[in-house]
C-alpha cells in the first residue's frame, strides 16, 4: 500500500478480527533502517502487517480501487446496478461486458495481490533470522504467511484462471503461468497441510488467522471448482468446531454495534475487511446508495442522512426483479431496501416511478462522517451453511441435512423452512439455493459473480438483461495489459 500508514491500520485491525488482543502495535516503519529491518521483530512485523492491509482489502487498497472491486463482483451479476456520477463511466466496461485488459481495477488488483505475495515470500525466509519472536510466534507467522499467499492464489485463479506461482524471491521476474493443475494442487498443498495446525478461533497469539477461517475459505474455493466432496468436508472443519453461530437479528447484524470487538456475542463474521469512519479509511457504499436529497425514510427512520455525510452523484441501485424475489412482508433481508423516501423538505420520494432504482441501506453508521465505519464481511458463518447445504445436494441430491441447513438460514430471516419432498431433483435445489437463497443472503457482499459461474448462468443472466456482447470467455478476466507488455512469456486469456 503506497500511502499505508502502519499506526492507523494496525489500530483497525485490532478492533477488527476475532482474535487481534495484541494485534501488531508498532512503531513506523520509516523508524527502521534497511540494514536492520528484516532482522528485527518491529521489521518483519511492519512488512506482515503492509501484506495482510492488501490482502483484506482483496488487493484493492484505495477508496476508488474498493469500488472497482464492487464493480468487478456485483455489477457483473443480475442484482445491482451502478449509474451517474464520475464512476459510471469506469462500472460501465463491467456492467456492459465490454471489459478488455486496460479497464481500470484488474492491474491494481494483479499488482497488489503479487505485492503481497512478494512480502509473505520475504517474511518467510527471513524469520529464522529475526531476533525478538520466540517460536511459537515464529511458527504462527508461517502458518498465517502460508494461509494468506494459498488465498491470495485462490482469488487470482477466481479473477484470471492459472497464474505463476511466486514462491519464493528468487523467482525471474518474467514467469510463464503456471498450469491449472499446478496451480490447484499448490493451493490444496499448502491449505491441507496448514489448517489443522492453525490454532483454534479466539487463540491466536498475535495474528488474526484461525483454524476455522481458513477451513471456510478453503471450503469456498473446492465448492467453486466444484469439489463438492471436499467443500463437504472442510465446512463441517468448520462446524465441528462449535464456536460460530448465526447472528439472530440479519439485518442489524452488519452494524458497526455489533462487530465483534462491541458485541462479542457476534460470531457470525469470520473475517472482514476493517473499515472506519475517516476518509479514505471506510465504506462508501452507502454514499453511493442514498438516493439524491435523500434525508431519511419512513421505513427505516432510523437511517437518517446528516450534514457529515456523503450523497454522491453515483447510484447504486437494485435491480427490480431482484426486490420483487423477496418475501417483502417476511424476511429481514429486505429490511433495508427502500421503495422510497423522504427529502430535506419532507417530501415524499417514490423510487419505484424509476425502473430498477430500489436502494439498498445496508452498511450504515449513525456515526458515519465521509464514510461508514462498518466492516465489510468476507466470510460469514451463513455462508458455511449454505456451502453445505449445497454440496451436500451435488452429491446426494435433496436430503435432510441440506434442509435443515437451508432452512437455519431461512428461519433467522423470518421465512418458513422447506420440507425435502418440497424440491423434486437436485437441479431445482441447485437453482434454489444459488438463484434465490444465496442472492438475498449475501447481497452486496461480492458473491453473485462467483455463485454465477458456478451455476453456470453469469453470461445467459447478462445477456438477458442487456449486456449483449456477454460471452463465454468472460467468465474469466483477461490479464492486465501492463502485465502482458512487461513478461515476456505472459499468455493472454482467450478472448481478450
Amino acid at each position: 500500500m503506497k500511502k499505508f500508514k502502519y499506526i492507523v491500520f494496525c489500530l483497525v485491525i485490532v478492533v477488527s478480527m476475532h482474535s487481534c488482543e495484541d494485534y501488531l502495535i508498532e512503531d513506523p516503519a520509516s523508524e527502521l533502517t534497511p540494514e536492520t529491518f528484516l532482522s528485527t521483530k518491529d521489521g518483519v512485523t511492519a512488512l506482515f502487517t503492509n501484506a495482510y492491509s492488501i490482502y483484506v482489502y482483496s488487493g484493492h487498497t484505495g477508496l476508488l480501487d474498493n469500488m472497482h472491486l464492487y464493480a468487478m463482483s456485483d455489477f457483473t451479476g443480475d442484482s445491482q446496478f451502478q449509474s451517474g456520477g464520475g464512476f459510471n463511466g469506469q462500472v460501465l466496461p463491467y456492467m456492459n461486458f465490454t471489459w478488455d485488459p486496460t479497464v481500470l481495477g484488474l492491474a491494481t488488483y494483479w499488482n497488489q495481490s503479487y505485492a503481497a505475495i512478494r512480502d509473505i515470500n520475504i517474511i518467510l525466509e527471513s524469520l529464522s533470522a529475526t531476533e525478538g519472536f520466540t517460536q511459537a510466534e515464529i511458527d504462527e507467522y508461517i502458518l498465517a504467511c502460508r494461509l494468506m499467499r494459498a488465498d491470495m492464489y485462490m482469488r487470482l485463479f477466481d479473477w484470471f484462471g492459472p497464474v505463476p506461482l511466486r514462491t519464493s524471491t528468487l523467482d525471474a521476474f518474467d514467469l510463464p503461468r503456471n498450469t491449472e493443475e499446478e496451480v490447484m494442487a499448490f493451493i490444496s498443498s499448502e491449505m491441507e497441510e496448514i489448517i489443522p495446525l492453525l490454532p483454534l478461533p479466539g487463540e491466536a497469539i498475535n495474528v488474526w488467522t484461525d483454524r476455522g477461517t481458513a477451513a471456510g475459505l478453503y471450503a469456498r474455493h473446492l465448492l467453486s471448482q466444484k469439489d463438492w466432496a471436499g467443500a463437504a468436508e472442510y465446512t463441517i472443519v468448520v462446524m465441528d468446531l462449535g464456536y460460530y453461530e448465526l447472528f439472530p437479528d440479519y439485518p442489524s447484524l452488519f452494524d458497526v454495534a455489533n462487530e465483534f470487538q462491541n458485541n462479542p456475542s457476534q460470531r457470525e463474521i469470520m473475517l472482514a475487511r476493517p473499515m472506519i469512519n475517516v476518509v479514505n479509511e471506510g465504506s462508501i457504499i452507502i454514499s453511493n446508495s442514498f438516493p439524491p436529497g435523500y434525508s431519511f425514510s419512513d421505513k427505516l427512520p432510523e437511517i437518517v442522512f446528516t450534514s457529515s455525510m456523503r450523497n454522491f452523484g453515483s447510484q447504486f441501485r437494485i435491480r427490480d426483479d431482484f426486490a420483487d424475489s423477496f418475501d417483502k412482508i417476511n424476511d429481514t433481508r429486505y429490511t433495508r431496501i427502500i421503495e422510497n423516501y423522504r427529502n430535506g423538505n419532507g417530501d415524499l420520494v417514490d423510487l419505484t416511478v424509476n425502473p430498477d432504482n430500489r436502494r439498498s441501506l445496508k452498511y450504515y453508521d449513525p456515526d458515519g462522517t465521509l464514510d461508514m465505519g462498518n466492516d465489510f464481511p468476507i466470510l460469514r458463518y451463513a455462508d458455511i451453511l449454505l456451502m453445505r447445504a449445497e454440496a451436500l445436494n451435488e452429491l446426494n441430491g435433496p436430503n435432510q441435512e441440506s434442509i435443515d441447513l437451508l432452512n437455519l438460514v431461512r428461519e433467522r430471516a423470518g421465512l418458513e423452512g422447506f420440507e425435502v419432498s418440497d424440491f423434486a431433483s437436485t437441479e431445482s435445489f441447485r437453482d434454489h439455493i444459488i438463484l434465490n437463497e444465496r442472492r438475498w443472503e449475501f447481497q452486496e457482499e461480492h458473491m453473485r459473480r462467483r455463485d454465477l459461474i458456478r451455476h453456470g448462468s453469469f453470461i445467459s443472466r447478462a445477456q438477458g438483461r442487456g449486456a449483449v456482447t456477454a460471452a463465454d470467455f468472460h467468465v474469466l478476466f483477461p490479464i492486465p495489459q501492463e502485465e502482458i507488455n512487461g513478461n515476456p512469456n505472459m499468455v493472454q486469456n482467450a478472448g481478450y
